[in-house]
């Protein structure tokens, strides 16, 4: 058979094409898609994910087709219900605690359905998509039954715990601040080994130029902001 890391390998090259077609259906701009396609082929993180067997490659590519949906269903297109659903059952698979993804599957379920009557969600593909993540959640779903629903006492008994530190002011912010120290150390790690003062100004230029273009331009405020709350998403999981 074909080696484990020419397949991790293989499925992080799909990514590739993936945020080109996504990129070019954000903004709608062969040069924006192009450049996207590119930093992301040559990115280190990229080849590191690639080859590393101990942490699977392809979540990033299931996680990109679960964003992708989310786009879709944002612009009341019910494909990417389905989509949504593959996306966060195969990036289960690879990642547990990609669990996470479901939070933001039902805010935007709820979004859609106060756009659209639910019978929209209803159609032949995503019920093929449906019967997909099915089969990528069946596993989780026996185990649950098999062990007597451990796993969902262990996650309810954590939020109960854990209610009172989230409600807490300080203990918020730290989880933040330890958010951003991390944005820092990718971007110092991953961009030419720069230092940490110059991966916060960069960081910091980041910020005032997605503001500028949020206020300033229209055409691809949408884009920006998706695409912002798409790289903050993480935080949610650093307070938990």
């Amino acid at each position: 058979g074909v080696p484990i890391e020419a397949q991790t390998q293989l499925a992080n090259i799909l990514n590739i094409p993936l945020i080109y077609f996504f990129t070019k259906k954000l903004f709608g701009k062969t040069s924006v898609a192009l450049m996207s396609a590119f930093i992301f082929a040559v990115s280190f993180e990229a080849v590191q994910y690639g080859r590393w067997l101990s942490n699977p490659g392809p979540a990033l590519l299931s996680i990109a087709v679960f964003y992708y949906g989310a786009w879709l269903v944002l612009h009341k297109k019910s494909i990417g219900i389905g989509l949504m659903l593959v996306g966060a059952g195969a990036s289960m698979q690879l990642e547990l605690f990609l669990l996470s993804l479901s939070l933001f599957f039902i805010f935007i379920v709820a979004y859609f359905l106060t756009k659209v009557k639910f019978k929209a969600l209803i159609t032949r593909t995503n019920l093929a998509l449906a019967g997909l993540a099915a089969v990528l959640y069946s596993p989780f779903l026996i185990s649950e039954l098999k062990f007597k629903f451990q796993a969902t006492h262990a996650i309810t008994g954590f939020f109960s715990k854990a209610g009172g530190e989230i409600r807490d002011l300080h203990f918020i912010m730290s989880k933040l601040l330890r958010f951003v120290d991390s944005l820092v150390l990718n971007v110092s790690s991953n961009i030419l080994d720069f230092s940490r003062v110059i991966a916060q100004i960069l960081l910091a230029a980041l910020a005032i130029f997605v503001l500028w273009s949020i206020l300033k331009n229209k055409k691809d405020r949408g884009p920006t902001v998706f695409l912002t709350l798409w790289l903050l998403s993480p935080a949610l999981l650093y307070i938990f």
